[in-house]
């Protein structure tokens, strides 16, 4: 089973997530992918930009042999909506 998730969501509510998917449906395996370096996946490479413009913001994540550099993470207002 494969899970998307945002990068900036919360290591405890992926825990409990696992948890509950192991516990209560009795998943055997479950694989945690952020949602940033998708689209760098579905093209076959593991380095590039990431520019995610969404609805009240955009954000922009360089990736490096499939790490994000988090340090490098920035936001920016400009989005689809004003």
């Amino acid at each position: 089973m494969f899970y998307v998730e945002n990068l900036m969501t919360p290591r405890i509510l992926t825990e409990t997530l696992a948890e509950i998917l192991y516990k209560s449906f009795n998943v055997k395996k479950v694989y945690f992918m952020m949602a940033n370096s998708m689209p760098l996946y579905c093209t076959g490479l593991y380095s590039g930009l990431v520019i995610d413009c969404g609805f009240y913001e955009t954000q922009i994540l360089p990736i490096y042999e499939g790490f994000p550099l988090t340090k490098a993470l920035k936001f920016t207002k400009a989005a689809g909506y004003q």
